[in-house]
């Protein structure tokens, strides 16, 4: 008897347990109800690129003594509409190298990490478009380069 008593009050405690978890704070994939209308860039995402206008850095090289100073010359975020009333943002830094003589955009939009997000992806969700130009007439000296942003994580090259 006191076997019986026991193991019901083992299997009670175990579906309190149980039922008392706390749901998950992200909404199942595909459930298009509870997902958000409005897609901002996360701030954790803008803390790695986005700098108002003005902001400056001086660079050393420490091998040749040369000094950069690199100005961000624009920033911008903008919001625009996607399908089922959905908007989206998108945040833009262009930063401009005095030494190099080149500028530097920096861009990323929600509208394609919505989408991952959605679907539950496994890879990163955000990417950080980045390209280098000179204005005007600069043929073959332009690049552009995609990265999944990833917190903690440096790429070099």
């Amino acid at each position: 008897m006191k076997h019986i008593i026991l193991i019901t009050l083992f299997m009670l405690l175990f579906v309190v347990c149980v039922n008392s978890c706390k749901p998950s704070e992200t909404p199942a994939p595909n459930n298009n109800n509870n997902w958000p209308k409005d897609w901002s860039v996360p701030q954790e995402v803008l803390d790695y690129y986005y700098f108002k206008p003005g902001s400056m850095w001086v660079y050393e090289n420490d091998k040749t003594g040369q000094r950069d100073t690199v100005v961000a010359t624009q920033s911008t975020k903008k919001w625009g509409n996607g399908q089922n009333d959905e908007k989206y943002q998108t945040a833009e830094t262009i930063l401009y190298s005095n030494l190099e003589n080149f500028y530097y955009r920096y861009y990323v939009s929600m509208q394609g990490a919505s989408a991952c997000i959605k679907d539950g992806s496994n890879h990163p969700c955000y990417i950080l478009f980045y390209s280098k130009y000179k204005p005007g007439n600069a043929l073959g000296e332009g690049m552009s380069c995609v990265f999944p942003f990833q917190k903690k994580l440096w790429r070099s090259g």
